[in-house]
């Protein structure tokens, strides 16, 4: 991170700086207190019984219980395992990325297929992709075309809309602006509506 080339342009590159002190110093003091004031403040914070603090809030079966139990009694090789990778593995980062080194190039080349494996960060991304991205992607865009927009929207608000247009386009025509066709309409009406009645009524 702090050893590798600066990636961007020259105009980020010139406003970068360090924090000014009105914010250096308070970071400081309070990078003091993360680390110190759980020490120093346990007492007044959780009382001094605080190694039983959770009590048996976790609940462990006998036989696992004894497992719990028997990782306090490791080698100490075991214990500090962790420490001699973890600083082996840093003892390589700076030996591989602050000199210039020509070992990053020569791994990769020697060890490509693990190189790949470790730089695609195992495929994951690819495999969730695969199997998960893709095929709801695909059911997405199958559920879009065929059952939103060929059913549901075809027949309810843009199957309504399209045809209160079709039936309002067709009922236009009849507003021709001639008023002997608009007294045809009209008697035509009422013959309509004293024919209706006159069914209701006899029949």
């Amino acid at each position: 991170t702090f050893y590798g080339s600066f990636r961007g342009t020259k105009e980020v590159r010139s406003h970068i700086h360090e924090s000014p002190f009105v914010m250096a110093i308070p970071l400081a003091l309070l990078s003091l207190g993360a680390l110190f004031s759980g020490y120093f403040l346990v007492d007044y914070l959780i009382s001094s019984h605080y190694h039983s603090l959770w009590g048996s809030s976790i609940f462990l079966l006998p036989s696992h219980k004894a497992l719990a139990d028997a990782r306090h009694h490791v080698s100490t090789l075991i214990r500090f395992l962790p420490l001699v990778v973890g600083s082996i593995g840093f003892a390589l980062s700076l030996l591989f990325y602050t000199k210039n080194s020509p070992l990053p190039s020569l791994a990769s080349q020697k060890f490509n297929n693990l190189y790949k494996l470790f730089f695609n960060k195992w495929y994951v991304d690819e495999i969730y992709t695969k199997l998960f991205i893709r095929p709801l992607w695909c059911a997405g865009c199958f559920l879009w075309k065929n059952v939103d927009q060929k059913t549901i929207d075809r027949l309810g608000p843009l199957g309504v809309s399209s045809y209160v247009k079709r039936q309002s386009l067709f009922f236009s025509k009849a507003q021709t602006g001639y008023i002997y066709h608009y007294a045809f309409a009209m008697i035509l009406g009422l013959f309509v509506m004293l024919a209706w009645v006159w069914v209701f009524r006899y029949f």
